[in-house]
């Protein structure tokens, strides 16, 4: 994978995860998101993954509410 290939994948993942904590009833903050995860004291969600599964049928912003909606966030 080429350097700016990598980058636009990382800002992609950064972008879901200020979709997600903006949709969040704030009870997750900064520190619970690594690279590729959001560490909740009681699981790990695989954000990588669930965009993976979802990036052609949903926009960020909708990928953002179904992980919200389905982890209760």
């Amino acid at each position: 994978m080429n350097n700016t290939k990598l980058l636009d994948n990382l800002k992609t993942l950064q972008d879901l995860k200020f979709e997600i904590y903006n949709r969040s009833t704030k009870a997750i903050d900064y520190r619970n998101f690594n690279v590729l995860t959001l560490n909740l004291p009681n699981k790990t969600i695989d954000i990588a993954d669930f965009y993976k599964k979802h990036y052609r049928e949903y926009s960020i912003e909708e990928i953002a509410g179904l992980i919200v909606a389905k982890y209760e966030l």
